[in-house]
């Protein structure tokens, strides 16, 4: 007890509202952790399930979500279209629990199974949701698929052209972000806002969350303790008409963006491409996966 009576005497009060004062001040973090990763070319001539193990342990890449992780599997498959590398991959029980093992480790969260709805090799994707799913390791830890709600719906060409403000909101989802009893004016929700890239330097190009208030406009506001960017993955889709609508199937296909880097400029139609999908003004939805 003496040591301890001795220790509080000799803290500076002052030093340490001082501590406490800048730990208030600490700005929020603003950056989207799944945005502008490349895929690493070495990931192509890996095996499945060696490519499996590798990005369940990668912590240096910045693998930081289950729905990066599966964007990562899908490119792979795309890449190796064709080779016999992807022809021998099915979705079977014990590359399910692998993969399920993983997610439980790194304490990842899932999302719908809608979020699965990539281009191409449709039923691997739809058959690992439902694996896993099966064997409740998602159960306590969800992202929720939080939609834009710009009044004027927002274009891929939007993004590449001006700065935008994207509005999301949480009315829908207010009892899973403890946002129930919440007496503030106007909507729970949170902006993302875009910067465009320029010819001169692609490298502008951004999405961060906002996180000061008076970014906001009446209506809407913040909570900076529950809608944290290190809990965000985001992500787009687009409409696609070839496919006949079914509600196996649907017509959102899912683009891969976590391993796109930025949107490139084409020397060839002069048009902006993320990844290989043109940022033109086609029907596009623009979602975040937001966890707790």
């Amino acid at each position: 007890m003496t040591d301890l009576n001795t220790s509080l005497q000799n803290i500076d009060l002052d030093q340490l509202d001082d501590v406490i004062v800048s730990q208030a001040a600490s700005p929020l973090n603003t950056k989207i952790p799944n945005l502008f990763h490349t895929f690493d070319c070495r990931y192509i001539s890996l095996t499945f399930d060696v490519l499996v193990d590798t990005l369940a342990n990668d912590d240096e890449n910045g693998v930081t979500d289950f729905m990066m992780f599966a964007e990562a599997l899908y490119l792979w498959f795309v890449k190796n279209s064709g080779h016999k590398r992807s022809q021998s991959v099915y979705c079977f029980s014990e590359l399910c629990m692998k993969i399920a093992t993983a997610i439980q480790r790194r304490g990842w969260a899932t999302a719908r199974k809608e979020c699965f709805y990539f281009p191409f090799h449709v039923n691997f994707f739809r058959g690992l949701w439902r694996e896993c799913d099966s064997l409740s390791v998602f159960l306590d830890k969800w992202a929720y698929r939080i939609p834009c709600h710009n009044p004027k719906e927002v274009t891929a060409q939007d993004l590449v052209r001006a700065e935008n403000k994207l509005t999301f909101l949480l009315n829908k989802f207010d009892i899973y972000f403890s946002l129930a009893n919440c007496k503030r004016e106007g909507k729970c929700g949170f902006i993302l806002k875009t910067t465009p890239p320029t010819e001169e330097n692609p490298d502008l190009f951004d999405i961060k969350l906002c996180v000061d208030d008076s970014e906001y406009p009446p209506g809407i506001h913040f909570h900076g303790d529950v809608v944290r960017a290190e809990n965000m993955h985001f992500t787009m889709e687009y409409y696609n008409d070839r496919v006949p609508y079914d509600n196996m199937t649907n017509n959102w296909d899912k683009l891969p963006l976590s391993w796109c880097g930025k949107p490139v400029l084409s020397n060839f139609d002069k048009k902006w491409y993320w990844g290989t999908f043109k940022m033109d003004n086609q029907q596009c939805g623009i979602n975040v996966l937001l966890t707790k």
